[in-house]
């Protein structure tokens, strides 16, 4: 099977320093769990599908593919999601409660990031 040729982004897309991109799928966007998200909530989930590399590195929570950190200082000082710390909190319970992550590990009290996985329990929402 010939590999398929990478598609580059729109001149709308990307600048062209870095042809990064978050992958999401239409049954996805219109899903009741989806639906049931505050516009916020939306936008923190893609945030943290861009930090989830899907490859295994170094730098993966216990050297497995399927986990990513993502913690406060992401969501305030690189990308300015949150100024409220516990509003932030809230948003990652409720993508937990509505399927779209796992919470691995929390270590929010040690002071260390916690770690997540993404989950597919969001297609039991209705």
């Amino acid at each position: 099977m010939a590999k398929s040729k990478k598609q580059p982004p729109e001149k709308w897309e990307s600048v062209g320093k870095n042809n990064k991109f978050v992958r999401l799928f239409v049954e996805q966007l219109e899903s009741e769990a989806m639906n049931q998200l505050k516009p916020r909530q939306r936008n923190l989930y893609t945030y943290m599908k861009l930090q989830y590399s899907g490859k295994e590195t170094k730098n993966n929570p216990q050297g497995k593919k399927d986990y990513f950190y993502f913690n406060w200082t992401l969501a305030n000082k690189k990308y300015k999601l949150y100024k409220n710390q516990k509003t932030f909190y809230d948003d990652i319970k409720i993508l937990n409660e509505k399927g779209f992550i796992e919470i691995v590990e929390k270590n929010q009290n040690l002071r260390q990031k916690n770690v997540y996985k993404f989950s597919d329990k969001w297609k039991e929402i209705h």
